[in-house]
């Protein structure tokens, strides 16, 4: 199973489904006013239940203390006002509604061992017995989803299933709830360590690795240990010395483990590290791609040369090589984690602004490739996107866009840099009207402009504002080539 957004959702009040949902729907607006005829079509409430749901969610922005996130206010008759700050995030928003959950409560009471009883949960949430047992079907669905089950022994209850599963599961989970408490001088002393062996290691990183060790070492204290072999979370990574590595860690576990327990801890510790993030195209080219001949024979590349064949005759394209072993070496280590992990994370799985088109074309893609190998893909869209988009963009028709700012050049760069991470299409940012451009970009009004689109940028440092013009523009070009391909399909 994929660990994505609308599977986490499910882990929601109903209620906070229904307002992450209109969240969601706010954060892809372009405009402050929404009525009720728009939001019902996010949710189908009557006017009195939106009415109170909106008033919900002013309330969970009075909780956090501050309008720097989001302004609510009711305008008139069904028509609400929406103003989103420079702090806005969905995510934020998100890993509230999560906390809030009832089920979330008691995923966190299994994790660390706390007595579940009846009477406790009735009492803490104000609900029936009824209703607890209601709630406690709807988490073992999903938990048996996931191929985990919550298991009752001698009065306690417990997650029962494979133990690598079980600690990714909660690492997602702590990840998207940002909820997990961290003991503050291993994550002050290990973070030292990697500044010191690995300069280059971001900080998110380092904040993931923290997060899943302390995961890890805590269940292990439990006596809940890696079931894997040593060898099974054997991975080339020529980034990071895997004896560095273990030294600076083995010091966590003194005497806890047996040594051969702690060489399957440290080599799945090991094996998260190198496995969580994705390489660029350079990286990839400068440490011979990260494959050996045994991956060859292992079913995660079969499968990830499977796919990339299949994305080459789905949209009729050739990869280069450096492209070829690019999308080579990051599906081999997605698929790789997931067989060991068995719980396929889709790198999209938080709220995220997405492209509908995009959408719409990853969604055919694995409908093809299904039809073709009547194998099922293990990846979901967003985690395909992200693979893919930085090869595919680079394939397609350039479009040619000049940035006319009447500030100056400078400001004309910093548009620049913003369009070029936001567009998903090859772009080719241009000098002149001479240049004849596709899609201008300009903060002041020109006249006798006939064969170029024009986007009006009403204030530069608003990214919100590029990031309106970049998805329109993401948008209608899918749109144009989508159409120009249907053409030729006719014509032929």
């Amino acid at each position: 199973m994929i660990l994505n957004k609308e599977n986490i959702l499910n882990l929601l009040e109903k209620k906070d489904k229904i307002l992450c949902h209109i969240i969601e729907y706010i954060s892809k607006s372009t405009t402050s006013e929404l009525t009720y005829e728009e939001l019902v079509t996010v949710a189908d409430l009557s006017p009195i239940t939106m009415s109170e749901v909106i008033k919900e969610l002013s309330d969970e922005i009075d909780q956090l203390g501050t309008k720097e996130y989001l302004e609510v206010n009711v305008l008139g008759k069904n028509i609400y006002y929406f103003k989103k700050g420079k702090n806005f995030s969905l995510d934020l928003f998100f890993s509230k509604m999560i906390k809030k959950s009832t089920y979330f409560q008691i995923l966190q009471d299994l994790f660390y061992g706390k007595t579940i009883t009846t009477e406790k949960y009735t009492q803490e949430f104000f609900i029936s017995n009824s209703s607890l047992a209601r709630k406690f079907r709807h988490l073992r669905t999903f938990i048996q989803k996931l191929g985990m089950k919550i298991i009752k022994s001698n009065g306690v209850y417990y997650l029962d299933g494979n133990e690598e599963r079980i600690r990714y599961f909660y690492y997602l989970l702590f990840r998207a709830s940002r909820s997990f408490p961290k003991d503050g001088v291993i994550v002050s002393k290990i973070s030292e360590s990697f500044k010191m062996l690995y300069p280059k290691m971001t900080q998110n990183s380092i904040d993931s690795f923290i997060l899943y060790f302390s995961i890890s070492k805590l269940r292990a204290s439990k006596g809940y240990l890696v079931e894997s072999n040593s060898g099974d979370f054997l991975i080339m990574n020529r980034l990071i010395s895997k004896e560095k590595f273990t030294t600076m860690i083995r010091k966590y576990y003194l005497t806890m483990l047996s040594e051969e327990d702690l060489d399957r801890e440290l080599a799945s510790l090991f094996f998260f590290i190198s496995t969580n993030n994705l390489l660029d195209m350079e990286t990839v080219s400068n440490v011979s791609a990260y494959l050996t001949p045994s991956t060859i024979k292992d079913q995660a590349f079969e499968m990830a040369n499977l796919i990339v064949y299949h994305m080459g005759h789905f949209i009729d394209i050739e990869f280069h090589p450096d492209e070829y072993f690019y999308l080579i070496a990051n599906l081999y280590l997605v698929l790789k984690k997931q067989a060991l992990f068995f719980i396929s994370a889709d790198l999209e799985y938080s709220l995220t602004v997405e492209s509908l088109k995009l959408n719409e074309l990853y969604s055919k893609f694995i409908e093809y490739f299904e039809m073709n190998t009547q194998k099922e893909i293990p990846l979901g869209i967003g985690t395909l996107q992200v693979l893919f988009n930085e090869v595919l963009k680079k394939k397609g028709r350039t479009l040619k866009l000049l940035v006319y700012s009447k500030f100056g050049d400078r400001n004309k760069e910093i548009i620049e840099e913003k369009l070029a991470q936001l567009i998903f299409y090859p772009i080719l940012f241009i000098q002149s009207f001479v240049e004849q451009p596709d899609i201008i970009v300009t903060d002041y009004y020109l006249e006798g402009i006939s064969n170029a689109v024009v986007y009006i940028i009403e204030d530069y440092s608003v990214l919100g504002d590029i990031g309106r013009i970049a998805q329109s523009i993401n948008t209608n070009y899918f749109n144009i080539e989508k159409e120009n391909d249907s053409n030729e399909d006719r014509n032929h």
